[in-house]
């Protein structure tokens, strides 16, 4: 990627060691969170039939089922079983293949299981040992065949035992992008040494009080064995030793102009910087704008903690309709190296199929109220 060295103060190195530190901060595993967790929750699949049932559309409606897909084919038990396939993907291992937001791709091993009913079928998928950043594709004739650990290069697992997930394909087709590149620069501008962060514990830490003032006179003591100290080496020993809740005990001797020779000045709260804490704040909105959140879909000021729900359902729709792209990568991924290549082969089915997305649309409104009238469009771009 190419660097530009004048704006590097502002665009640090975006790297694999950086994504590891990024997954280590609160604010961006919820902001990842937030983006899969409508994705897992969302996602429902219909047989063809079911899709244009008045009943599965209400439902797809009013329970805000916003990624509800259907399968098509001839042969309506293959149909049944591609549909069981999906549904197990995301019952069971869903999370394992969003691991690709995190770092551009992800490489799971495929476990299946033999069931008298269904014959060979997904079992589960298992992230190779959470080290995705030691993982490198191995690419034949311009496509991905497997990938392998760049800890033990000798372990080739191929696509069928594997299966390797891109995130932002259009970004790279092998390794995508991650979806924390957008909030590494707030992140960074947190974090870093002398970032906003480092600011406020510095601030609170040394300056948010004063510390008081001892004066004292000049000249020397003699302490208990005899040694002459001067009076200020004791002045910042009394200083340094001075705690919350302890007691000051000076001479009550004055000098020539009434003042006593020796005096303490309590400490005093210093006043907060202007902007200092909104400056955090913002940072922390910068991240999830970076990770493609709209901070409105959380924000609750003067909403009673409903969020979204007042007046926000343009960012918020607008958001749920950029996470589409992600759902349908992980079906085209699971679709292409395991269902296609190994499971619809391994129970001998060989129809065609389609898998669509479900679009409810208003078509009539009927005359004097009364339902809403509703149809099944086919735009899935998962062929």
């Amino acid at each position: 990627m190419p660097y530009d060295s004048r704006y590097s103060h502002h665009f640090p190195f975006f790297t694999l060691g950086t994504i590891q530190v990024m997954l280590r901060d609160p604010r961006i595993n919820f902001g990842l969170a937030l983006i899969k967790g409508p994705i897992c929750t969302y996602t429902k699949f219909f047989s063809e039939e079911e899709s244009e049932k008045p009943g599965i559309q209400q439902l797809i409606t009013e329970l805000h089922y916003h990624f509800p897909y259907g399968v098509r084919c001839k042969n309506k038990k293959q149909e049944e079983y591609i549909i069981r396939q999906l549904k197990r993907l995301w019952e069971t291992s869903i999370f394992q293949a969003l691991e690709c937001i995190d770092w551009g791709y992800a490489g799971c091993e495929v476990k299946y299981r033999k069931t008298q009913a269904y014959g060979l079928e997904l079992d589960r998928l298992l992230n190779i040992a959470n080290q995705n950043r030691f993982l490198q594709c191995i690419v034949h004739n311009g496509g991905v065949i497997g990938f392998s650990s760049t800890v033990s290069a000798n372990k080739l697992i191929p696509l069928g035992k594997g299966i390797w997930f891109v995130h932002q394909s259009n970004k790279h087709p092998y390794y995508g992008q991650s979806q924390l590149l957008g909030a590494h620069i707030p992140w960074h501008e947190t974090w870093m040494l002398g970032g906003a962060r480092d600011i406020r514990r510095t601030w609170f830490f040394k300056n948010a009080y004063d510390g008081g003032t001892i004066y004292y006179p000049e000249g020397s003591y003699t302490d208990e064995s005899g040694t002459v100290r001067p009076n200020e080496e004791l002045a910042v020993r009394m200083a340094e030793l001075k705690r919350t809740g302890s007691t000051t005990i000076l001479p009550s001797a004055k000098g020539l102009d009434g003042k006593r020779s020796w005096e303490y000045e309590p400490p005093k709260a210093n006043i907060t910087p202007q902007g200092m804490m909104e400056w955090v704040e913002l940072l922390r909105d910068e991240e999830l704008e970076g990770l493609g959140i709209p901070p409105e879909v959380i924000a609750n000021s003067g909403s009673q903690g409903m969020g979204a729900a007042t007046g926000r359902m343009v960012p918020l729709l607008a958001w749920i309709a950029t996470l589409t792209p992600i759902s349908l990568a992980i079906i085209n991924s699971f679709k292409e190296q395991i269902l296609d290549r190994i499971l619809l082969p391994a129970n001998n089915f060989q129809d065609d199929y389609e898998v669509f997305s479900i679009v409810p649309i208003n078509m009539e409104m009927p005359q004097g109220g009364g339902d809403v009238l509703t149809k099944t469009v086919n735009n899935s771009g998962v062929g």
